[in-house]
């Protein structure tokens, strides 16, 4: 009788046939649902590429002059912002089409025109415009007031 008792509860197995059971149709629905899941989002359309959307313009090397100053006259030649670039136009937010050279060399004439708030000083000698591919305007800038404009 004692012997039964113990043999009763040494099992084979730490796990019921029942929860066994169970416990595989559980993993079984958690890969088919992951499997489903993959499937769905290889499967969904690709969106329209739409171009490069300009999210904002960055200044390099401006010591006396403010950033703000440079950053809206740049953004007064259409690279601002929201604008997007496709191919060579770039397409600002109003829907004016514009070549992006074009753009640049306008950003790159008016960020020269640049003065220091109160005084007609121009102390920008040089500007180096490009276009990050995650969106950023990089303006370079260098100053220098040794010889008078």
């Amino acid at each position: 009788m004692e012997e039964e008792r113990k043999r009763k509860w040494i099992k084979p197995w730490p796990v019921s046939r029942r929860n066994l059971a169970i416990m595989l149709m559980g993993a079984l629905l958690l890969s088919i649902g992951r499997i489903a899941e993959y499937t769905a989002w290889a499967a969904r359309p690709v969106p329209k590429q739409e171009g490069l959307r300009i999210i904002g313009i960055d200044v390099v090397g401006c010591d006396f002059l403010p950033e703000e100053v440079i950053r809206s006259n740049v953004m007064a030649s259409g690279l601002r912002p929201g604008s997007v670039i496709k191919g060579g136009t770039l397409i600002t937010p109003e829907g004016k089409k514009i070549p992006l050279h074009e753009a640049i060399r306008r950003a790159r004439i008016y960020a020269m025109r640049s003065v220091i708030p109160g005084t007609k000083i121009k102390p920008i000698r040089s500007v180096q415009i490009t276009i990050k591919r995650s969106g950023v305007v990089v303006v370079r800038v260098i100053e220098d007031y040794g010889l008078p404009r």
